[in-house]
């Protein structure tokens, strides 16, 4: 997965987003994403994997 650089939450962190761009159609839905970023705490370790980021994402229709 490829992230833009203000998708990028620093070490430890996470952003969430709050997508209500189909709100106006019906059904209503809201999309949900959490984008969490850690980093190997040993140095051989981190050289291996690297940065890694975690998505998640949900999609739900409201009830009003």
């Amino acid at each position: 997965m490829s992230l833009t650089s203000c998708y990028q939450p620093p070490n430890g962190q996470a952003y969430i987003f709050i997508d209500r761009s189909n709100f106006g159609t019906l059904p209503k839905f809201i999309k949900v994403s959490v984008i969490y970023r850690f980093d190997a705490t040993t140095p051989m370790v981190r050289a291996i994997v690297g940065t890694i980021y975690v998505r998640a994402t949900s999609s739900m229709e409201t009830e009003f």
